[in-house]
Formats: structure tokens, sequence, C-alpha cells
């Protein structure tokens, strides 16, 4: 199994560009295909990098976006599921329990 280090995409690029690197070192290299040439793995691997930094941006944008959306449903003083239970109770206490179950579990 490979490493922690290894796993991420970020890893496998910077290993392509080492493997780039060692392939315009050796003299004698000739690609057997136009699609396999150095050049065109050079194009590749900044084209995967664009993605990769694309990819990483909307994941954070993502995130933030959950967060926001948990802050305003369930961890601020002020978040909706914390004053829909004051609510409730008050409704129960004041119109009984069978009524707030009614009329919020079973609509019909």
């Amino acid at each position: 199994m490979a490493s922690t280090s290894e796993v991420t995409f970020g890893a496998k690029i910077a290993n392509a560009e080492a493997l780039s690197t060692n392939l315009k070192g050796f003299v004698g290299y000739v690609a057997p295909t136009t699609e396999t040439s150095i050049v065109n793995y050079d194009a590749l691997i900044a084209s995967m990098k664009t993605e990769n930094s694309s990819v990483a941006t909307k994941k954070l944008a993502y995130s933030v976006a959950v967060d926001v959306r948990q802050k305003h449903f369930l961890k601020e003083p002020t978040s909706i599921s914390k004053m829909l239970s004051p609510i409730v109770a008050a409704v129960r206490a004041k119109k009984g329990w069978a009524f707030a179950y009614r009329t919020t579990k079973h609509r019909k």
C-alpha cells in the first residue's frame, strides 16, 4: 500500500514532474509516439495542475458553505433548531401536546 504522502493527487502530479525532469535528462530519449513526447507530457502536467487547483478551490468553497449552513441551522445561539424548540414548547404548553403533535408530525 502507498504511504499517505503518495496518495494525494498533488503528490502524483509532483511524481509526474519528477519523471518529466528525469526524461529530459536522458539524452537518447525518443518518444514512441507524438502523444508521449516530453512537450506533450509537460502540457498534460500543466493542465492537471490547473484542474487540481480548481478542484481544491471548489472543495474549499463547498466546505465553507457547509459550515455557514450549519451555523445558521445548528451552531449559533439564534440558529433555527434552537429557536424552534421553545416555540414548539410554548405551543404544547398553551394548546396541549396532542395539538402540537397533530399539527407538526401528521400534517396531511
